[in-house]
């Protein structure tokens, strides 16, 4: 009875055990992906339990000697080498993200183990006996003998499990104990450091157990509460990454849409931005959503709430990967989405789109939106086309009362047929006017001009009066872009005067290049000035406060910016990153310090604002060739040496 008691466990207990590991990889590779450390580790120690524990059965099924020999030792060599290293490291690989030199020991360890199990295991082992024999089935296990010199196989090969159980349990438990000691007993149920370590634990001890009585049943039962215990471990870690994530996704956002209406960032920037929030399609279009009045003056919690509707219904008609909802302010909510067949039926689908989320917008809120639809755009980096498009469709889509969703080829067809005048053209000069943009403020004064000199030629009557007009406009953006008011009023004056000698359309195109090309010209002096002073404020903040815990946030708030239009404006007035330019200035300070103080080095740390001294003797060494206690006796020697 107790012989066919012990089969039953040594047959249904691993194929349970080994078949859930097998389940759980599965479920862990198709629903939660992911790079980290922890996550590859993780999985390939569930594929080495599954094979550990489903080639026991196999083992006993397979049939007499060599087979159950054979078996075995591959069972055993993956427990050493895969399974019993990495449950070892994984804990560790959670704090760290990477493996350290004593992980490479460890392994090599294990590996050496599981050699010595397998050479001795082969050389002493001979044949195989009979487990229990059937009309239908017939089980062979393998026949270690012991205490047969000169090997001594059944002893070593014990000895080898027993050591490797030992290990586990010891790494384990010393873990936890840590653990307990820097931690209150309610926060250990929250760790995932100790659901790993209490798995380790459950196995290793079970494993030394069954191996010193060799009943191997015991550790078999007891391994699926050893899985669960790591699996949870690893899917809290999934979960803090995720959150992590979650915290990053609007900044990431705010990057995008930066770059997407910056013509200097590449195609190539803009693609791997939107591949890290999953986005692998290439983004074409651009659609800007916005609340009217009588949203503006309710809660703030109105906006999102209908970015969440605007998602939920974008989700039901496009794939996750086709579309990206981005906040751009209080009232307003873009999306940057995949048109995957451009054309009349696309464009259709997506107004149907529009009209669906503006109809359940009023309906959860009372909110009226207004959308403005860009053109499709060829590709990624012209992004920023379909976003002034799509802003000068909601313009007109607010000018019309009866009218909440423009599209901007449907309003290029509606000025063709009102007029042909060049308005959109007009609209993009203003645009490249407001940001200061030289380079896209000529080439839109070349496209504005060439087709006002067409329409000019057919109405040669408003000549003057379209010329007052656009002077206008052309000054009032570059106010609104934040140029000099005083000195673009009196350019104004000087422009107005110009316009009554001008008598046809080719004095009219030169003049329309040259004004534009002044304007944009102090509209961008006047912005590099600003960024040259904001950047020139940064840096005495930092001179100032190099040694508190100052972040690239902390000095974007002094100067009233954004933290990522901070670091691309400081990369481009300095030259350097803003990480670079603080740990020179420390250095440098660190150096003074060195040199006229007799200060420790961990004081000199201290005061220039670092509080691991290791990482500032590291910085140190990197940046001068030489540690600070070498820095200090060679320059009392051969005076300041320079940086590296």
């Amino acid at each position: 009875m107790q012989s066919h008691m012990n089969l039953y466990f040594n047959i249904l207990f691993p194929l349970v055990t080994g078949g859930f590991s097998l389940l759980y990889f599965v479920h862990f590779v198709l629903t939660n992906p992911s790079r980290a450390v922890s996550y590859r580790f993780f999985v390939i120690f569930l594929v080495g339990f599954s094979i550990f524990m489903i080639g026991r059965p196999l083992q006993l099924l397979a049939g007499p000697h060599p087979l159950p020999l054979i078996i075995v030792n591959i069972r055993v060599f993956i427990l050493c080498t895969i399974v019993a290293p990495l449950a070892m490291m994984t804990s560790n690989i959670f704090k760290r993200g990477s493996l350290h030199r004593r992980e490479y020991t460890l392994y090599t360890v294990c590996a050496v183990l599981g050699l010595i199990y397998v050479i001795f295991n082969t050389l002493g082992t001979k044949a195989s006996y009979t487990v229990a024999a059937g009309n239908w089935l017939t089980v062979h296990d393998n026949l270690t003998p012991s205490g047969q010199a000169p090997f001594y196989p059944r002893e070593v090969t014990l000895a080898v499990q027993i050591l490797i159980g030992g290990m586990l349990v010891f790494f384990s438990l010393t873990k936890l104990v840590f653990l307990k000691r820097n931690s209150r007993l309610r926060g250990l149920f929250t760790d995932k450091n100790f659901f790993i370590n209490t798995g380790i634990l459950i196995f290793g001890a079970s494993f030394t157990i069954g191996s010193l009585i060799q009943q191997w049943w015991i550790y078999y039962a007891f391994s699926i509460a050893s899985t669960l215990f790591i699996g949870a471990s690893v899917i809290m870690d999934l979960k803090e990454m995720q959150n992590w994530y979650e915290k990053l996704v609007p900044f990431l956002k705010e990057d995008i849409l930066c770059s997407m209406t910056d013509k200097s960032t590449g195609a190539s920037r803009i693609r791997d931005m939107l591949k890290t929030l999953g986005k692998k399609t290439v983004m074409d279009t651009f659609v800007v959503m916005d609340c009217t009045q009588d949203a503006r003056q309710m809660k703030h919690n109105a906006c999102p709430k209908i970015q969440h509707i605007v998602h939920v219904h974008a989700a039901r008609h496009l794939n996750e990967e086709r579309f990206l909802v981005v906040p751009l302010s209080f009232d307003r909510i873009g999306i940057v989405l995949s048109m995957e067949k451009p054309g009349k039926d696309s464009e259709y689908e997506l107004l149907e789109l529009i009209e669906d989320i503006h109809r359940e917008v009023r309906t959860a809120t009372g909110i009226r939106l207004k959308t403005g639809i860009g053109n499709t755009c060829s590709s990624v980096e012209n992004l920023g086309q379909s976003y002034f498009a799509a802003l000068n469709a909601l313009d007109f889509a607010h000018r019309i009362p009866e009218t909440d969703i423009m599209h901007a080829n449907t309003l290029a067809d509606r000025q063709k047929m009102m007029c042909t005048y060049p308005l959109q053209e007009k609209q993009q000069l203003l645009s490249a006017i407001k940001v200061g943009d030289r380079e896209g403020s000529s080439e839109a004064a070349k496209t504005f001009s060439a087709s006002f000199q067409a329409f000019i030629s057919e109405n040669p009557d408003v000549l003057q009066v379209r010329l007052y007009e656009l002077a206008g406009s052309l000054i009032d953006a570059a106010i609104l872009g934040g140029g000099n008011e005083q000195k673009l009023t009196e350019l104004a004056t000087r422009y107005f005067s110009d316009i009554s000698r001008i008598e046809n359309s080719s004095q009219a195109g030169n003049w329309i290049t040259e004004i534009v090309s002044e304007i944009s010209g102090n509209v961008g002096s006047d912005i590099e000035r600003r960024s040259h002073n904001l950047i020139l404020h940064a840096q005495r903040y930092i001179e100032m406060h190099y040694g508190e815990q100052i972040g690239y946030k902390d000095v974007a708030r002094e100067i009233c910016i954004s933290p990522s239009y901070f670091l691309n404006l400081f990369k481009k007035e300095t030259g350097t990153t803003f990480t670079d330019c603080l740990a020179r200035v420390r250095m440098q300070k660190a150096r003074e310090l060195l040199h006229a103080s007799t200060l420790t080095v961990g004081e000199v740390a201290a005061a220039v604002g670092y509080l691991n001294s290791n990482y500032f003797s590291s910085l140190f060494s990197k940046m001068f060739g030489l540690s600070p206690t070498e820095f200090r006796k060679m320059s009392e020697e051969e005076g300041i040496i320079e940086p590296q």
